[in-house]
């Protein structure tokens, strides 16, 4: 889904009773996740997002985009988006989170 490349704000930071990690999309508030490892946050937030996403889309309801972010059917030209480092307990600009490759059959 090309929404899932967007630069979205994505803001982390570690439970105080537990240590898990939990982060939430400033732009989407019903994408959180948790998770006790990086991996295992990144796994539940791109799960999150895409659910929340896909839900707005089917329902016809808005989609609140990052700053300065166009819908990318509207935009003109692709653009590339790079990651960034995660930064646990600082707020992160932006979080990109590439969806898994599925595997193939041969």
């Amino acid at each position: 889904m090309a929404l899932m490349r967007l630069p979205w704000s994505i803001r982390i930071e570690r439970d105080e009773l537990d240590g898990s990690l939990i982060a939430e999309v400033a732009e989407i508030p019903d994408a959180i996740a948790t998770g006790n490892t990086v991996k295992e946050l990144a796994k539940d937030l791109w799960e999150s997002l895409a659910a929340s996403l896909e839900i707005r889309l089917e329902h016809g309801d808005m989609i609140p985009l990052p700053p300065g972010s166009v819908l990318p059917w509207n935009a003109k030209t692709p653009r590339r988006i790079e990651p960034v480092e995660l930064r646990i307990g600082q707020r992160v600009g932006h979080l990109i989170i590439e969806p898994k490759a599925t595997e193939t059959a041969a």
